[in-house]
């Protein structure tokens, strides 16, 4: 018998004098048998090769569920395309399962041991996203017995509506199960985050248009005559702008970064600090580089000193840049959105996402996609021109 294997099939269905087998029509090699003796009991057949297969018993309906049992036969079968017997690493789970840690044990293993070699704002994205959302629900709960409906669960208490944290929530969850099967602790194609969507996101396409960069222009002007606190935080803006960087590149940046020959900023990875990617630099930011550093009054090796010279400025303090963007009636115009307009106008300009890209340093062309909307403008007057130009022609 083939049908589809629902909770209420396997509730309905009545015993007879034999044992009957019922094959699910939806998930390849899923099958329920019912006994005379009323016993339903879910099992996986999986054929390995023309002459091989493997079965194994999922569970005992009450117990196991129809949702649960698709679940289970899903991940189990999907070994079989990796090259792995299902049934062997099922047995080595179990084996697993009496030495199993609890999510807590393996959080404080993975901070220390993977997420410890990653940058600072990588390694406090773990951190947060394990104490606030994960460990709350599993801290105590033994990795081996979470499901991947537990996980669905956890995600919906965050709630559909906080789409990035939802998604971000699930990545992380799914890097520390990784990690576990990596180090032993779970079996390989065991992690239960396989197959949990991602909720779409919507990304913001705010960038200051013509106008916005005009009147934004005389605000700066008139707070970087202030001095102090004021004209670090517009020339901070200003470098945002000409350059394109992302604004923890620009606060945190130190002078031997600085390579004034090749006008390149060369940003080094915190932990190595080695070189880690190179910006180019325009005329007119190694301009005002250069005024920075002629008017510096201490040797701190921060472009950006905080209130010791030893520390850069601080990543939070965005009070004057809140003055600033309301003066200019621009308050919901973000750091990082000066950074979609350098990228915006560098689409307009050079109307290349190669050149925009290595601009802004994508290691991915798709990322770049969403300017490639702004390069139209450019092709829809050239397309105006000459269509009036054909049209001036006809009707000579």
């Amino acid at each position: 018998m083939k049908v589809k294997i629902t909770q209420k099939f396997v509730n309905d269905i009545k015993p007879e004098n034999k044992a009957v087998k019922v094959w699910d029509t939806i998930t390849p090699g899923l099958f329920l048998y019912v006994f005379p003796s009323g016993t339903k009991t879910y099992y996986i057949n999986i054929r390995l090769t023309k002459w091989k297969s493997r079965r194994k018993s999922i569970g005992r309906h009450p117990t196991m569920t129809a949702e649960k049992a698709r679940e289970i036969a899903s991940r189990w079968y999907s070994l079989k395309y990796q090259g792995i017997d299902p049934v062997a690493e099922i047995k080595k789970k179990n084996e697993l399962d009496e030495k199993s840690v609890t999510m807590a044990e393996l959080a404080e293993m993975f901070l220390a041991e993977h997420a410890e070699k990653k940058k600072k704002e990588t390694y406090n994205k773990y951190k947060v996203a394990l104490n606030k959302y994960i460990l709350p629900e599993f801290k105590g709960k033994k990795i081996n017995n979470i499901e991947k409906s537990d996980i669905e669960n956890m995600l919906l208490k965050i709630g559909k509506g906080y789409k990035t944290v939802y998604n971000r929530t699930a990545a992380i969850l799914s890097v520390v199960f990784s990690f576990a099967e990596r180090v032993g602790y779970m079996p390989r194609g065991s992690n239960p985050c396989f197959g949990i969507k991602k909720e779409k996101e919507f990304k913001r396409k705010r960038y200051p248009t013509y106008e916005e960069l005009q009147h934004l222009g005389k605000i700066l002007n008139e707070y970087e005559e202030y001095g102090g606190n004021y004209t670090k935080e517009v020339r901070i803006i200003k470098l945002l702008l000409y350059t394109g960087a992302r604004k923890s590149e620009i606060i945190k940046g130190e002078w031997e970064w600085v390579n004034w020959e090749r006008k390149v900023y060369a940003i080094r990875d915190p932990k190595s600090n080695e070189p880690d990617e190179e910006m180019q630099l325009p005329n007119i930011a190694i301009e005002l580089l250069q005024q920075i550093y002629k008017e510096r009054n201490n040797d701190s090796k921060y472009i950006f000193p905080g209130v010791s010279p030893d520390k850069h400025k601080s990543l939070k303090n965005d009070k004057i840049w809140n003055q600033i963007r309301k003066k200019a009636g621009l308050e919901n115009l973000r750091k990082n959105d000066l950074r979609h307009g350098f990228a915006t106008y560098a689409g307009l300009l050079s109307r290349d996402l190669a050149i925009v890209r290595d601009l802004l340093r994508h290691e991915d062309i798709k990322t770049t996609q969403r300017y490639a909307h702004v390069m139209n403008d450019p092709l829809q007057a050239a397309a105006n021109a000459t269509a009036n130009k054909i049209k001036e022609l006809l009707e000579k």
